[in-house]
């Protein structure tokens, strides 16, 4: 039996399917610590903000290059 529309967007999104807005102290320049994820540990300048994903675009250097990497608000914070 197929999910309905309603199912696969509950599971997509989780138990809650109600995105939270996450307010951020950060702005374009600005150097972030990566603390959760597939890029965990990893430090980057933002490069560009998506409020409307809660998305925040970093460049990070990866095999001696500078790389954008899209990474959700939740999992970055600001260094001082």
């Amino acid at each position: 039996m197929p999910l309905s529309e309603a199912e696969v967007q509950a599971y997509l999104l989780g138990s809650n399917t109600e995105k939270v807005n996450v307010e951020v102290d950060f702005e374009i320049g600005d150097t972030l610590s990566v603390v959760d994820g597939t890029w965990k540990d990893t430090v980057g300048v933002v490069k560009s903000i998506n409020a409307k994903k809660q998305t925040v675009t970093i460049s990070v250097e990866m095999f001696g290059r500078e790389t954008p990497v899209e990474i959700d608000f939740t999992d970055v914070r600001k260094m001082d």
